[in-house]
């Protein structure tokens, strides 16, 4: 949709002949049904995806999205685009892109719980430091 608004933003007026005298019209129309910010987010998001080099049907699109609002580089994440979750790619893009730019902090911090084997029931353990929690993550 957005290539086509992208080749149809020069070309309108030869599309639509009389009658239609902007873009904001001719995107207004019922058949489209589209506001000029609407149309213009569909072009970016297309300019997004063909800078990637990844066809659109392989690419998450809500990752995509994100991406394109923190402004992150259409080349540099393109595998985790592909395959990751939202929330993954998030916490990726974090650790990639934005802790390397200003530096900041995890805004939350992890909890290590453990299951009873009788019960089911989950307890916190408290006093885990950052090497002991990757012990426990390796095994």
């Amino acid at each position: 949709m957005g290539e086509l608004l992208e080749n149809s933003k020069s070309e309108w007026p030869e599309l639509v002949g009389e009658g239609l005298t902007s873009w904001s019209d001719f995107l207004a129309q019922p058949e489209i049904g589209l506001s000029v910010r609407e149309a213009n987010s569909l072009i970016n998001l297309s300019k997004y995806i063909r800078a990637t080099g990844v066809p659109a049907r392989d690419l998450n699109l809500s990752n995509v999205k994100f991406a394109l609002s923190k402004g992150i580089p259409a080349d540099s994440m393109v595998a985790d685009m592909c395959s990751l979750s939202l929330k993954d790619f998030k916490e990726r893009a974090h650790d990639v892109v934005v802790a390397k730019q200003d530096n900041a902090p995890r805004t939350y911090t992890y909890l290590v719980m453990k299951r009873c084997n009788e019960t089911g029931n989950l307890s916190r353990v408290y006093d885990v430091d950052d090497t002991k929690l990757a012990d426990i993550v390796k095994e």
